[in-house]
């Protein structure tokens, strides 16, 4: 499982990650140092320092000289970090085997974001914010928001907390992705069950067919969209005593046996009536 951390600069994104991954997750900007920041800014750069503990220890003040640094990195490839930190290297950590999780912290454009997003290198997203925590805006931030994120998470309570949480994310996260812990059928009617006790099938069917089948057909590239329509099929089938699976493996067996066409004006398929 790999999972991009993102925030507000000192809201607790590293401590996140640490606590979610330890030994697998990396700061872009600590990981970034070798690979951008000191190249660009040491001796075969543009000579601002000498010392590598210089640069870092006086990153408050060069954040602009960091930030183009990163960005000139990424320029023509904006997710190679996040695609290089979650290499197979990663990967083969026994950190990684152990946990199963993987975190790379602080994303910070768009660009990069969404460039990793399209190429698949990540499977969840998390945006932490700390609502106590007030600073000046930070220039290495960038413009990552947390309408980007798959998941929000409010760090406003404490570190014991923090830690709590990310607990209870890792559960969610194992419990629902491990399929030798529950099947999606599973997964999808503990949770129907427990946040809308009292739907009925009506309910469900009419959620699938006024709303979220034409949310997909209008972006048909979104998974999330899709899925969504899956999960409401395997809610109305448990609330209908039906084993969703063993029911369409039956009817994909009349399916194979029977003639099919294609209408030439709708484009719609329909089965060869044995009249015809």
């Amino acid at each position: 499982m790999k999972i991009l951390i993102c925030g507000p600069d000192g809201h607790g994104k590293s401590t996140l990650g640490a606590f979610m991954a330890p030994g697998a997750f990396a700061n872009s900007s600590e990981y970034l140092f070798e690979k951008a920041i000191w190249p660009a800014l040491g001796p075969h750069g543009t000579g601002q320092f000498e010392e590598r503990q210089a640069c870092i220890d006086l990153k408050d003040n060069y954040r602009h000289s960091w930030k183009k640094a990163i960005y000139e990195y990424l320029a023509d490839d904006p997710a190679k970090a996040v695609r290089e930190f979650f290499s197979p290297q990663i990967t083969a950590r026994r950190a990684y085997e152990l946990a199963g999780v993987a975190c790379y912290v602080g994303v910070r454009s768009a660009a990069e974001f969404y460039a990793a997003k399209e190429e698949g290198l990540f499977n969840y997203s998390i945006w932490i914010e700390n609502e106590r925590v007030h600073r000046p805006s930070n220039p290495l931030a960038g413009d990552v928001c947390g309408q980007d994120c798959n998941i929000t998470l409010k760090n406003d309570s404490g570190l014991f907390e923090l830690g709590a949480k990310a607990a209870s994310l890792m559960e969610v996260l194992h419990k629902t992705l491990d399929p030798r812990r529950a099947s999606v059928g599973e997964v999808v009617t503990e949770w129907a069950d427990r946040a809308f006790p009292n739907r009925t099938i009506t309910n469900a069917l009419q959620k699938m067919v006024f709303e979220e089948i034409p949310e997909f057909m209008l972006n048909q590239s979104d998974t999330s969209e899709l899925a969504d329509i899956g999960i409401l099929l395997y809610d109305i089938a448990q609330m209908s005593g039906v084993n969703l699976e063993t029911a369409m493996r039956e009817k994909m067996v009349i399916n194979n046996l029977r003639k099919w066409e294609v209408n030439p004006v709708t484009g719609l398929m329909s089965h060869i009536k044995e009249s015809k």
